[in-house]
């Protein structure tokens, strides 16, 4: 009974350290517009990243525009919808700070 108690006590740290890592904030600096010098040389990045990562292959429905979402994906639970990763100001992620995008990227 009393290695029941102990596991199940150590079971029980161990889920609420797992829970605090899991919803800790990140301390990302808000994305600053880059300076006009070093735009191209961040834009190429971010196009190799994109590429590298193939994120039109969930970012881009077919005849769709690239990286608009809306690509319908069939799960158990229902048809989901990819998301707008586009700079666009009403529906992309153009105001998302590096937490916002740190938490969509690393914690589903």
């Amino acid at each position: 009974m009393k290695k029941f108690l102990l596991s199940l006590v150590g079971l029980g740290v161990v889920v609420v350290v797992l829970l605090v890592f899991a919803f800790w904030p990140t301390h990302s600096r808000a994305l600053q517009p880059a300076p006009e010098a070093e735009q191209a040389v961040l834009i190429e990045k971010g196009r190799y990243l994109a590429d590298a990562g193939d994120c039109t292959a969930c970012h881009t429905a077919r005849g769709g525009e690239p990286f608009a979402g809306g690509l319908p994906i069939d799960s158990p639970i229902g048809t989901l919808y990819s998301s707008n990763i586009t700079p666009d100001k009403t529906s992309g992620i153009v105001g998302y700070s590096l937490d916002d995008f740190d938490r969509t990227i690393a914690k589903p």
